[in-house]
């Protein structure tokens, strides 16, 4: 619950390219279906590791985020000092 915050801050002020980059970047697979598995523990399982997974992608996504704005700032910073 951590990531949802600080995804939906980065989500909000990042760069329409980024947007694209990364959803192609970051994928998470389908979120499993109660019904496909008839028995209820091996759901349980894939669904812990469905959310592990979603997990650890968001934690990468985040940070790719942050580097990438990090750059963008310094890349414009870099801009600002030729053209003054």
């Amino acid at each position: 619950m951590e990531f949802k915050g600080r995804a939906f801050l980065l989500h909000t002020i990042m760069s329409h390219n980024l947007q694209h980059e990364l959803i192609a970047k970051f994928v998470i697979s389908d979120h499993p279906v109660t019904d496909n598995f008839p028995d209820p523990m091996e759901f349980k399982r894939k669904d812990k590791a469905w959310l592990q997974e979603k997990d650890e992608v968001l934690a990468q996504c985040i940070s790719w985020v942050e580097k990438e704005q990090v750059a963008e700032l310094a890349h414009s910073a870099e801009a600002v000092h030729v053209v003054v």
